[in-house]
């Protein structure tokens, strides 16, 4: 009980902000990249968090109809270019009524159409891409960054 009152109040302290959060999930991700032989991916996905019945969440929005209620979570996850195992998240934003929650920048970001989230966070990532490159494996002669995301999973979120 003590461990969740903890959670509870760190979570709730509004001194500590994501960006500030997503900062040792970063350092991690330098690490990760060392499993990559030659790319560093990184898939883009959006998941609706339904939220239908919970009707104290006042910042909800409409996800698939007008009865359908809750949140879109943007994650951008690193991958291995070995064998698809995912490896560290490397954005996180939700996309609420009053905007997007992200670990991107402080305060909140507008809600923006998916595809140009998608343009944002990579431009993003590549700010990240440097240190993430410099941990791939040194003996590849040609290391790369590469960014896949399921459009059509975004389409249908529209």
């Amino acid at each position: 009980m003590a461990a969740a009152q903890a959670a509870w109040r760190f979570y709730k302290n509004e001194r500590v902000s994501l960006v500030e959060l997503a900062k040792p999930i970063l350092e991690q991700a330098k690490v990760a990249a060392t499993a990559c032989r030659e790319w560093a991916l990184v898939i883009h996905d959006w998941s609706p968090l339904h939220y239908t019945n919970h009707e104290s969440k006042k910042d909800r929005i409409v996800l698939y109809n007008k009865n359908d209620f809750g949140y879109l979570l943007q994650a951008a996850l690193l991958i291995s270019d070995r064998d698809g195992a995912p490896l560290c998240p490397v954005y996180l934003g939700v996309e609420a009524a009053d905007g997007v929650h992200s670990t991107r920048r402080e305060g909140l970001l507008p809600r923006r159409p998916e595809i140009d989230e998608i343009n944002r966070t990579m431009g993003y990532i590549e700010q990240q891409e440097p240190a993430i490159r410099s941990s791939i494996s040194s003996t590849v002669k040609a290391t790369a960054y590469c960014t896949c995301a399921d459009l059509n999973a975004a389409e249908e979120l529209t």
